[in-house]
């Protein structure tokens, strides 16, 4: 997941505590950049 966050421009976070649970939090662009093609295969 992380590796696909970052092809496309973004990042992902994962953060846990013991009995908190986790967050899974992704941060991507809504646009693509411009700079570079990008192809995933879901």
């Amino acid at each position: 997941m992380a590796e696909r966050a970052r092809l496309l421009g973004g990042k992902l976070e994962v953060r846990s505590a013991p009995g908190e649970g986790t967050v899974v939090e992704a941060i991507v662009p809504l646009a693509p950049q411009r700079d570079r093609l990008v192809l995933v295969a879901l």
